[in-house]
């Protein structure tokens, strides 16, 4: 395993760091004014490192392997990963990446990406430009998923790229879990880090496997 100094590494999050984060509207305040507490939705100060991880990790990966799979933290393997799974859920072809979509904005828990299109390294500029432009502030939401999600509609629509989808456009909530990969992991995502596992009103799905029971 490599661990990088992000400070070193990432001069790009950095600079964006120093810019914004004495902005209480990159800092959890809506920019709109309609909230008056923080937020998840407008903490770009907090997402940013997830941001501009990704984009480094593709450029460093991009030349080197096929796919970069993004995978948050805070997840647990309960069931071993069949090897076939990964390249079942990888993106092919024209497709950038691999992501759980729902109703709303997706769940970027875990993203695959291919290096080999052709517009990934466009992706990871617009990707970090969303944030170091000050654009995330003209958005409905600015927190990476929200980000990313715009992006995806934005290439899809110019037929720059298309996407492999491994959640369901009717889904809700904590899709992750869900998804073929609830067989195998599970996201404690929020407060369910404190509990240790998801809860059994986030399954809208039938498990079987024993983590589940």
């Amino acid at each position: 395993m490599t661990v990088f100094d992000h400070v070193k590494s990432l001069p790009r999050l950095e600079r964006f760091r120093a810019e914004y984060s004495a902005n209480p509207f990159a800092n959890g305040m809506d920019p709109r004014g309609r909230r008056s507490q923080k937020d998840f939705r407008w903490d770009a100060i907090r997402f940013s490192n997830k941001v501009f991880a990704i984009t480094d990790a593709i450029r460093r990966a991009r030349g080197h392997a096929d796919q970069l799979i993004w995978l948050d933290a805070d997840t647990v393997t309960h069931t071993d990963i069949p090897s076939g799974l990964l390249n079942r859920l990888a993106p092919r072809k024209d497709q950038l990446a691999a992501y759980l979509n729902r109703k709303s904005y997706p769940e970027c828990g875990w993203v695959g990406y291919n290096l080999k299109h052709p517009k990934i390294l466009d992706f990871a500029d617009r990707f970090e430009q969303a944030y170091l432009s000050g654009e995330f502030l003209t958005l409905k939401e600015s927190h990476d998923s929200f980000v990313f999600w715009t992006i995806v509609k934005r290439m899809e629509h110019d037929r720059e790229a298309s996407f492999k989808y491994l959640g369901s456009d009717s889904a809700k909530g904590h899709v992750f879990i869900n998804s073929v990969l609830g067989g195998y992991l599970d996201h404690l995502k929020g407060d369910r880090k404190i509990e240790g596992k998801s809860r059994p009103e986030d399954l809208a799905v039938r498990r079987r496997e024993a983590w589940w029971q």
